[in-house]
Formats: C-alpha cells, sequence, structure tokens
C-alpha cells in the first residue's frame, strides 16, 4: 500500500487548459516562474485545472487540493527528530532512540493522523530474540497486528508482531526473480510468510519451488498467501520444518536442486553448508544473501570460494548499520 498524508484544501489562482496540452502548459508555466507548485494538478473531464502562483490572463479563483507530503514529512523529522519507518500494509513499524521514548504515543498519533488508511503503529522493543528471530514490538496507537501488505503486484498477509517481514527488500526479491532459468527446481530456505516462493511461482517459469520455514505461524500465513495470490497448489511446497533436518534428509535421498535461495539471519550460524549438500553437482546455484560489514563480506567470499564456487556480487544495500550492507551473492 502506498500511503499519502490526508490533503488538505487550498484556495489560489488557476488556468484551465486541454488535457493533451497539459504537459506543454505545465513546462511553460514553469518556464516562467508561475507555476504553483504546492497545490495539485486537478483532471475534470477532457480538461486540467492547473494552479498558478498570481493572477495571470485567463486565471480563476478555485480551492485546489494542497501538497502536504513533502511537508509534512519534514515537519515530522523536525518535530520528532524520526527520519525513517516501515510501512506493513495498514500497519506502520518504528524504531524510536532512547531520547524519543517520553514522546513515543504522541508519534504514534501523529502518524495515524497523518496516514489515515493506517490502523496501528508499533514499535521496536529490543533486540530480535527466541528461535523464530522476530522483534518484538509495543503498540503505540491503533489497533490490530495483522494486515495485507501489497507489493510489486503480490499481496502478503501476515501478524506484524508474530512474523518476521521486511518491506525494504522488495527490490531483492524481485532481483531473485533475474537468477531463476525454465525448468528448474527451486528450494527456499527461511521461507517465512511465502513471499520469495510467491514470487518465483508468478514472475519465473520455474517448475518446482519448494520453501521450508519452521515458525508455525509464518509457515500457515504462507499457505494462505498461496491461495491469496492464486498460485496453482502444484508449483509451490510449503514445509514446516528445521533447514537442518530437512537438508539431511534430502542427502540421505539424493534430492537435489538446481537453485537454493537462502537468507540468512543476522547473527545465526551460517547455512550454507545445508545448501550445498542438496545441491546439483556442478550446475547447482546458491544464492546467498546476508548482512555485515565489508570485512565480514570480504571473509565470506574467501571462504565460499575454498568450498570451490565462483562468487559474483549482485547487490549491495549499505548503510543498515554501523558499517554494514546487505549482500546478495550468485554462488556458482
Amino acid at each position: 500500500m502506498t500511503l499519502r498524508p490526508a490533503k488538505q484544501q487550498k484556495g489560489g489562482y488557476v488556468i484551465k487548459t486541454l488535457r493533451e496540452k497539459g504537459a506543454e502548459t505545465i513546462e511553460g508555466l514553469k518556464r516562467e516562474g508561475v507555476l504553483d507548485q504546492t497545490r495539485e494538478v486537478v483532471a475534470d473531464g477532457e480538461f486540467l485545472w492547473i494552479p498558478v502562483k498570481k493572477k495571470i490572463k485567463g486565471a480563476k479563483k478555485r480551492v485546489m487540493p494542497q501538497k502536504k507530503m513533502k511537508h509534512l514529512r519534514k515537519s515530522l523529522k523536525e518535530e520528532f527528530g524520526l527520519k525513517a519507518f516501515d510501512v506493513i500494509g495498514e500497519t506502520i513499524v518504528l524504531f524510536l532512540p532512547q531520547e524519543l521514548e517520553e514522546k513515543a504515543q504522541e508519534i504514534g498519533e501523529y502518524l495515524l493522523k497523518l496516514y489515515p488508511k493506517v490502523k496501528a503503529v508499533y514499535k521496536e522493543v529490543g533486540k530480535t530474540k527466541g528461535t523464530f528471530r522476530v522483534q518484538q514490538k509495543k503498540l503505540l496507537a491503533g489497533s490490530g497486528s495483522e494486515t495485507i501488505h501489497t507489493e510489486h503486484g503480490l499481496k502478503f498477509k501476515l501478524d506484524v508482531t508474530e512474523v518476521f517481514f521486511s518491506p525494504r527488500q522488495l527490490t531483492e526479491r524481485l532481483q531473485i526473480t533475474k537468477f531463476v532459468k525454465k525448468g528448474e527446481k527451486v528450494c527456499v530456505f527461511f521461507s517465512g510468510i511465502g513471499a520469495i516462493p510467491i514470487y518465483l511461482a508468478k514472475y519465473t517459469e520455474a517448475k518446482e519451488i519448494i520453501g521450508i520455514e519452521l515458525n508455525k505461524k509464518a509457515h500457515d500465513y504462507a499457505l494462505q498467501n498461496v491461495k491469496l495470490n492464486k498460485i496453482e497448489p502444484q508449483r509451490v511446497q510449503l514445509i514446516n520444518d528445521d533447514v537442518r533436518k530437512v537438508a539431511r534428509k534430502w542427502e540421505k535421498e539424493k534430492s537435489t536442486f538446481s537453485l537454493v535461495i537462502l537468507a540468512e539471519p543476522k547473527n545465526e550460524p551460517s547455512m550454507f553448508q545445508e545448501a550445498k549438500t542438496i545441491l546439483r553437482e556442478k550446475t547447482g546455484r546458491i544464492l546467498l544473501s546476508f548482512v555485515g560489514t565489508k570485512a565480514i563480506y570480504e571473509r565470506r567470499i574467501a571462504e565460499i570460494e575454498k568450498e570451490g564456487f565462483i562468487v559474483k556480487k549482485i547487490f549491495e544495500k549499505k548503510r543498515l548499520g554501523p558499517q554494514e550492507s546487505r549482500y546478495l551473492l550468485l554462488c556458482q
């Protein structure tokens, strides 16, 4: 869901022009320095109403929607010092520094007013912990924790307090699809709510897609999301079990995959060896993503190359933390 602050109305002068001449007219007004960029252009049938800063030839007075998103986001930063937050469906999740804890509820209520479509605002509490590495969250304003998140034409139902899901990884999810070949058998470690298996089913010609997830609640949402996105059941198989256990079983059965997708949880043991054991000989590949410093990245590259893989860096998202980046590597 794309969030837009509630728009307010503002009076002023406007000119009326045909739709087909809209772009040309706007460019001309920009050159003359009279285009009012604080208000929206409004469509009216075959015509456009374009706001201008002052009375010019042909201008009339009219109340128009005011552009406020940039202004209000700036004021949010100025007033509270809050730079960013995650939007997951109709829910906002944010991290509050210690100095803003006293204003937590005020910030939550402010965000609800700013974004009328949002139903709840949560803050992250402490570090991730437990078997499923789910970040604890506290409700600041609104109600409800279950939502449906939309990205790239896909829908994902989830409870933000029970499962892990990062809207910031949508670019990575789409990039992964570019490395899947027609007819491939693909395994996704830590498949969560089914995001990557569903991307693969919708946007690739993979023959068989299997996802493994230990968190029962995330697995149940994944099953729902397969139906929600109208994926043919035979294309995606979801397994609620431990990756190590399943990999050992497949190794004994000599069940192999042409591609394993491994998004490693931060500060957790690597599952690269488990992925390697179920790869097809010579032609198998691993798409590996992880968070780390430049030193960790270089060490991982050296370790993987010792295993006989050629490593190619596909993606690097910087500034995730103190000197940390998120890396996506193709190992083949």
